[in-house]
């Protein structure tokens, strides 16, 4: 299972890196045609705020699968292991749950916007909603990894301060 979600992650990266760089180019296109040309090109906000939308939702996955969401974790890792492990898998099944209630509910939203169109790309409406269902989907396989490698709020924590770190390098 891990290098299944090693290789989601890494497509998520990938998504997050060109994502964003199309959104910057969008806008920087946008901001030179307004200012240069004096004509503005209205899909630009369309495009750039649903990709925005999935890359919000896909970044939060890939946040979940390396421990970098915020978390306060000085009282769980002075729990005895056991302890800290049963109420890990705990809190973990409650994460699936929500998430798996996302993952339906979103899919119910998205699906029913689907014959809704934007107003100047004309693409449904429906395609900015599916990020939700999509990116709770990814994060609900990433806590099932969680559970299923033993992981606890030891090892959580550890895996965190490593993506803090990773990112704080120079």
């Amino acid at each position: 299972m891990t290098r299944l979600c090693d290789a989601i992650a890494r497509l998520i990266d990938m998504a997050l890196v060109f994502g964003g760089g199309f959104v910057c180019l969008f806008v920087f296109v946008n901001v030179l045609s307004r200012y240069l040309l004096n004509a503005d090109l209205a899909w630009v906000n369309e495009v750039g705020e649903t990709i925005f939308v999935w890359l919000t939702f896909l970044g939060g996955a890939r946040a979940l699968r390396s421990h970098a969401h915020l978390a306060v974790l000085e009282y769980v890792e002075k729990l005895p292991r056991g302890a800290g492990a049963i109420l890990f898998k705990t809190l973990s099944a409650g994460i699936a749950a929500i998430l798996v209630l996302l993952v339906v509910f979103g899919a119910s939203v998205a699906l029913e916007n689907m014959s809704q169109t934007m107003s100047v790309t004309r693409l449904p409406v429906g395609v900015l909603y599916w990020a939700l269902p999509a990116g709770a989907a990814l994060s609900l396989v990433f806590v099932v990894e969680h559970v299923l490698s033993g992981a606890d709020f030891a090892s959580a924590a550890a895996a965190s301060r490593i993506a803090v770190d990773e990112v704080a390098k120079p």
